[in-house]
Protein backbone atom coordinates (compact mmCIF):
# COMPACT_ATOMS: atom_id res chain seq x y z
CA UNK A 1 0.00 0.00 0.00
CA UNK A 2 2.98 2.37 0.66
CA UNK A 3 3.98 2.16 -2.97
CA UNK A 4 0.48 2.54 -3.80
CA UNK A 5 -0.05 5.43 -2.08
CA UNK A 6 3.39 7.20 -3.28
CA UNK A 7 2.43 6.25 -6.99
CA UNK A 8 -1.38 8.55 -6.26
CA UNK A 9 -0.11 11.20 -4.87
CA UNK A 10 3.53 11.44 -7.46
CA UNK A 11 3.17 15.43 -8.78
CA UNK A 12 0.77 16.97 -5.83
CA UNK A 13 1.69 19.88 -4.16
CA UNK A 14 2.71 19.05 -0.79
CA UNK A 15 1.60 21.45 2.63
CA UNK A 16 3.76 22.10 5.66
CA UNK A 17 3.32 20.32 8.30
CA UNK A 18 4.48 22.94 10.70
CA UNK A 19 1.54 25.01 9.52
CA UNK A 20 -1.12 21.68 10.86
CA UNK A 21 1.25 21.20 13.83
CA UNK A 22 1.17 24.65 15.54
CA UNK A 23 1.14 24.49 19.87
CA UNK A 24 -2.59 25.79 19.38
CA UNK A 25 -3.93 22.96 17.42
CA UNK A 26 -1.61 20.05 19.27
CA UNK A 27 -3.33 21.16 22.83
CA UNK A 28 -6.55 21.19 21.38
CA UNK A 29 -5.95 18.32 19.44
CA UNK A 30 -4.63 15.65 23.06
CA UNK A 31 -7.52 17.82 24.95
CA UNK A 32 -10.08 16.33 22.25
CA UNK A 33 -7.98 13.22 22.33
CA UNK A 34 -8.88 12.61 26.02
CA UNK A 35 -12.49 13.84 26.10
CA UNK A 36 -12.79 11.12 23.53
CA UNK A 37 -11.67 8.39 25.28
CA UNK A 38 -13.92 9.94 28.39
CA UNK A 39 -16.74 9.45 26.45
CA UNK A 40 -16.40 6.19 24.90
CA UNK A 41 -15.25 4.54 28.23
CA UNK A 42 -18.89 6.37 30.07
CA UNK A 43 -20.28 4.64 27.24
CA UNK A 44 -18.87 1.26 27.74
CA UNK A 45 -19.21 0.85 31.18
CA UNK A 46 -23.31 1.94 30.70
CA UNK A 47 -23.72 -0.45 27.98
CA UNK A 48 -21.57 -3.27 29.98
CA UNK A 49 -24.31 -3.24 32.64
CA UNK A 50 -27.16 -5.19 29.19
CA UNK A 51 -24.08 -6.74 27.63
CA UNK A 52 -22.61 -8.60 30.10
CA UNK A 53 -21.40 -11.77 27.71
CA UNK A 54 -20.32 -10.20 25.38
CA UNK A 55 -17.74 -7.84 27.13
CA UNK A 56 -16.82 -11.07 29.07
CA UNK A 57 -15.73 -12.72 25.37
CA UNK A 58 -14.07 -9.25 24.30
CA UNK A 59 -11.97 -9.74 27.97
CA UNK A 60 -10.85 -13.06 26.87
CA UNK A 61 -10.18 -11.71 23.31
CA UNK A 62 -7.99 -8.94 24.54
CA UNK A 63 -5.86 -10.99 27.18
CA UNK A 64 -5.13 -13.67 24.24
CA UNK A 65 -3.91 -10.93 22.09
CA UNK A 66 -1.68 -9.32 24.49
CA UNK A 67 -0.67 -12.68 26.06
CA UNK A 68 1.97 -13.16 23.47
CA UNK A 69 5.88 -11.65 23.62
CA UNK A 70 5.60 -7.92 24.70
CA UNK A 71 7.69 -7.04 22.24
CA UNK A 72 6.10 -8.76 19.00
CA UNK A 73 2.61 -7.27 20.82
CA UNK A 74 3.57 -3.35 20.34
CA UNK A 75 5.38 -3.85 17.37
CA UNK A 76 2.23 -4.89 16.06
CA UNK A 77 -0.30 -2.47 17.76
CA UNK A 78 2.19 0.50 18.03
CA UNK A 79 3.77 0.28 14.66
CA UNK A 80 2.45 -1.40 12.30
CA UNK A 81 -1.04 -1.53 12.60
CA UNK A 82 -1.50 2.29 12.66
CA UNK A 83 0.60 3.07 9.69
CA UNK A 84 -1.62 0.67 7.61
CA UNK A 85 -4.06 1.87 8.86
CA UNK A 86 -3.34 5.43 7.89
CA UNK A 87 -1.93 3.91 4.41
CA UNK A 88 -4.76 2.02 3.66
CA UNK A 89 -7.48 4.44 4.66
CA UNK A 90 -6.32 7.69 4.46
CA UNK A 91 -3.95 7.39 2.02
CA UNK A 92 -5.34 5.13 -1.22
CA UNK A 93 -9.16 5.05 0.07
CA UNK A 94 -9.65 8.83 0.57
CA UNK A 95 -7.12 9.77 -1.75
CA UNK A 96 -8.92 7.65 -4.20
CA UNK A 97 -12.53 8.69 -3.67
CA UNK A 98 -11.88 12.40 -3.52
CA UNK A 99 -10.57 12.49 -7.23
CA UNK A 100 -14.61 11.77 -7.92
CA UNK A 101 -16.50 13.28 -5.34
CA UNK A 102 -16.29 15.92 -2.58
CA UNK A 103 -14.02 15.79 0.57
CA UNK A 104 -16.59 15.66 3.14
CA UNK A 105 -17.92 12.52 1.03
CA UNK A 106 -14.63 10.50 0.22
CA UNK A 107 -13.66 10.87 4.09
CA UNK A 108 -17.42 9.62 5.04
CA UNK A 109 -16.79 6.81 2.82
CA UNK A 110 -13.49 5.98 4.17
CA UNK A 111 -14.73 6.69 7.64
CA UNK A 112 -17.18 3.82 6.46
CA UNK A 113 -15.16 1.49 5.77
CA UNK A 114 -12.88 1.68 8.26
CA UNK A 115 -15.55 1.40 10.82
CA UNK A 116 -16.46 -2.21 8.91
Amino acid sequence: FYFWYRHEIKGEARGSLSKVFTVKNTILLIFMGIGCQFFITGIMNETQKYFSKLFADYVKQVSQLVGGNIIIVLLLLLIIAPITEELVFRGVILHKTNRYISFIGANIIQAVLFGV
